[in-house]
């Protein structure tokens, strides 16, 4: 999220772009931070969000509801994690 707020200006300016983020709960956690409030913030900056599988390498379209669901999957490790291709 500070990522993101230390380029404010910059996603301000450039209406169309691209960016490539991972989406790690725990990590964001451990910031002070959630994903919820990650997700918010991308969707609040009119980004669309993406789904990167990351296996077989195809990008879907994912909801900001979605996306937080996949956030806490049963079972998850510490270190679950995955990608979201953003555009605008």
């Amino acid at each position: 999220m500070l990522a993101l707020s230390g380029m404010s200006l910059l996603l301000k300016e450039n209406k169309n772009i691209k960016l490539i983020t991972e989406v790690f709960p725990n990590a964001l956690k451990k910031a002070g931070a959630s994903a919820e409030e990650y997700l918010n913030q991308l969707s609040e900056m009119e980004f669309e969000l993406n789904y990167v599988d990351r296996k077989t390498g195809s990008i879907e379209p994912i909801t900001l509801n979605d996306a937080i669901k996949k956030c806490y999957p049963k079972n998850a490790s510490q270190y679950f994690h995955f990608d979201l291709l953003c555009q605008r």
